[in-house]
């Protein structure tokens, strides 16, 4: 399964991934945000953005759900009612990132009916979305504590504990 009309930005600068994946989803959400705009919501600095600033899209009318110990069944609930998944990971281990590690952040866009193949948009590179091995996502999104976000037009599915 594969979210279509998903639009990829890439990031204007090395620190902004959290806000090139914020304006990739308020785009497929239909609304209108300039990238700057988006940069101040989310209080984007030169270093980077906390991956808990997303919840500040709350400010242009939007639901945010912000959580940590994710899992697979969280992409599936979403991706299938149309919502992309925002992660925070290190990028170790990833094959496009070629043995740079980074803390970051990509939007998951889908996953393959076998359930070992997951496509993110990864604001960093050109080419979208990215194929990966669900054990290579896996390793760089627990780093981060399986950190996720799903913004939406109504309450997204909340990850169960």
């Amino acid at each position: 399964m594969l979210l279509s009309n998903f639009t990829h930005r890439r990031q204007q600068r090395e620190s902004d991934c959290l806000v090139a994946c914020a304006a990739m989803i308020t785009a497929y959400l239909g609304i209108q945000a300039d990238y700057d705009k988006l940069a101040k919501i989310v209080r984007s600095r030169w270093f980077g953005t906390p991956f808990g600033h997303i919840r500040y899209l709350d400010s242009l009318g939007l639901s945010v759900v912000h959580g940590y110990h994710g899992d697979i069944d969280l992409f599936a609930r979403n991706i299938e009612i149309g919502l992309p998944v925002l992660v925070n990971v290190q990028t170790i281990g990833w094959p496009h990132w070629q043995g740079e590690v980074t803390y970051h952040a990509v939007v998951v866009i889908g996953f393959d009916q076998t359930g070992e193949v997951i496509y993110i948009h990864d604001p960093f590179f050109t080419e979208a979305p990215i194929e990966l091995n669900l054990t290579q996502f896996m390793i760089g999104w627990q780093e981060q504590n399986r950190q996720y976000a799903v913004v939406a037009l109504t309450p997204p599915f909340e990850q169960n504990h």
